[in-house]
């Protein structure tokens, strides 16, 4: 019996760790020129680039891009958030993205 619960545990922890690769995080930080915006992990990043949006997942390829006006959404594990931006760029390397923007309003 002792030997089953065992296994059950090593079960269960195989889960959890496969959750966890499942649900891999990014790092992201939000900045203005008031303020830091955000500072903490995000599952997902919406931008407005110049050349049309896109959107940023783990594992996403390095980029640097140009932000035009529009709307930055990015998923927490408080849920979605929105912030309206004027302009800024955004960096992406190694599960980090960094955003510089000038912010209209916060929604």
């Amino acid at each position: 019996m002792q030997l089953q619960k065992e296994r059950n545990c090593l079960t269960l922890q195989s889960l959890r760790g496969l959750n966890n690769i499942i649900r891999k995080m990014l790092k992201l930080r939000i900045v203005s020129p008031e303020k830091i915006v955000y500072d903490g992990d995000a599952e997902s990043v919406k931008v407005p680039g110049t050349l049309g949006s896109f959107e940023i997942l783990s594992d996403h390829a390095p980029i640097i891009s140009s932000l035009t006006k529009g709307l930055v959404e990015y998923v927490t594990t408080k849920g979605k958030q929105c912030l309206n931006v004027r302009s800024g760029f955004v960096e992406v390397k190694k599960n980090q993205v960094s955003l510089c923007i000038e912010v209209v309003n916060e929604k």
